[in-house]
């Protein structure tokens, strides 16, 4: 799938938390001064609905991106070593399984792999579990290992949304706390400042995936002249 294509599903998703908060805070506007238990209860809901949209904006990107770095077929001897997290997975994933007797050779089977010339083997889905629940931390360790800039990290400030998101998500999803609850405690300007944050993460992220690609960026810089693509 394009990068474009992507970046449309992701849009959609978005546009509809963008609506879903214009609801709440409509119905805010005609509630004035006291607000309903209805609309408390949709102000809890809202977490749900944007940690949806993220998690799916960032696993559909990553996978397609993945999907797209497969089909370069790079050497493994030309990927940048963050990326060999990538392309040496599925031997790291036989490695626990392997006897203790033969486990030396493994290693030597792995550390030889990084010399290669073999083309790399890239799973599009190898990070599909790690992100069910996308914590700051989590996010983190997916972009460095798919090799993204650093400047796409969450700062300080967007961590603190990121990471209060998924938690709240979870206690409402999971019942460990009621939507109405969670909605007695915020209101919709609220709601529209971590909606901008986490819509600005996603979108940094995503961007930088299309750089990625495009650019080879996961590539040895060296070797990348070999692997250019442009519009994706």
């Amino acid at each position: 799938m394009s990068h474009g294509s992507v970046s449309s599903s992701i849009d959609e998703r978005f546009q509809q938390v963008r609506d879903f908060l214009s609801l709440i805070k409509a119905r805010e506007g005609t509630e004035q001064p006291s607000t309903s238990s209805d609309t408390k209860t949709l102000r809890g809901l809202f977490y749900v609905h944007l940690y949806s949209a993220f998690e799916f904006s960032i696993n559909h990107s990553i996978q397609n991106t993945l999907q797209l770095a497969a089909q370069k077929k790079v050497k493994l001897n030309e990927l940048e070593s963050r990326f060999l997290t990538v392309g040496l997975n599925h031997l790291f994933q036989a490695y626990p399984t392997i006897k203790s007797d033969k486990r030396w050779k493994k290693r030597i089977e792995i550390f030889d792999s990084i010399s290669s010339d073999k083309t790399s083997e890239i799973n599009n889905t190898l990070f599909g579990e790690y992100l069910q629940n996308i914590w700051t931390n989590t996010l983190i360790d997916v972009c460095t290992c798919i090799c993204l800039p650093a400047s796409v990290l969450p700062s300080p400030r967007e961590r603190q949304y990121i990471d209060e998101l998924v938690d709240t998500r979870n206690k409402v999803a999971h019942g460990r706390e009621s939507a109405h609850n969670v909605g007695e405690r915020t209101n919709g300007i609220e709601l529209e400042t971590r909606f901008n944050i986490i819509k600005d993460v996603t979108d940094r992220v995503v961007n930088a995936q299309v750089d990625l690609i495009e650019n080879s960026e996961f590539v040895i810089p060296e070797s990348r002249s070999s692997y250019q693509t442009t519009h994706i």
